[in-house]
């Protein structure tokens, strides 16, 4: 049987074999690249995701710190108008020297410092233009906050975006209470107290919620 074998492939000068032989050494080559193509999307896929999810977490890292900021900068904003305890300067004892020279610390419009001067109220108009700018700077504050959290509102996690809108919400509807409140005539103080209550609870609320889901976020818990 032996010799058999042998002289069949003595027929075909071994080239059979030899063919045979290179069929299967080209067709491992070919299953092996396949193979290291493969692994190379796969880990190109991986490399790209992981270069995705660094850059959403660095910009995490940039936004969440600022909008925090603003959000604090605001609310203190929030709570100085409303809080019913303020010092004033009593206006109606300085003399017209002393008023100026304070008046002459205030970025209020000059016509506003005049009208000041000539009221026959003095301490009144300075309270309600104190007010009106707390007012004015407050909205700016706020304002600042709420247009930073809309644009980078697509980089937070849903919880997030739930929690700043809610704040966002609550702080635009104390604010207009507290323009209703503070009047020419006069200050509605109990509609200050609701704007007050609105700071104090539903948004002091909220902005626990925020901290911890930043804390969370940003993995502060791991830090030693």
């Amino acid at each position: 049987m032996k010799e058999f074998i042998l002289q069949i492939i003595a027929s075909f000068g071994g080239a059979a074999v030899i063919t045979g032989l290179a069929f299967s050494w080209f067709g491992k080559k070919i299953v092996e690249r396949q193979i290291e193509k493969s692994a190379e999307k796969a880990k190109y896929k991986i490399e790209a995701e992981f270069d995705r999810i660094s850059k959403i977490q660095s910009h995490e890292f940039t936004i969440l710190p600022e909008i925090w900021i603003k959000l604090l900068n605001a609310l203190g904003g929030l709570g100085y108008i409303t809080n019913p305890v303020k010092e004033f300067p009593d206006i109606q004892r300085m003399s017209l020297e002393e008023l100026s020279a304070n008046l002459k610390l205030k970025d209020w419009p000059e016509h506003i410092k005049k009208e000041i001067i000539d009221s026959s109220d003095k301490n009144k108009a300075y309270i309600l233009w104190a007010m009106k700018k707390s007012i004015f700077d407050t909205e700016t504050l706020w304002n600042e906050f709420h247009n930073y959290y809309l644009i980078n509102k697509i980089f937070l996690t849903e919880e997030m975006d739930v929690c700043l809108d809610k704040i966002d919400s609550l702080g635009l509807d104390s604010l207009a209470t507290i323009k209703v409140a503070v009047g020419e005539n006069r200050t509605d103080w109990k509609m200050l107290e609701d704007a007050r209550k609105i700071v104090n609870e539903d948004l002091e609320i909220e902005k626990k919620n925020l901290s911890r889901f930043i804390q969370n976020r940003l993995h502060f818990h791991q830090v030693k």
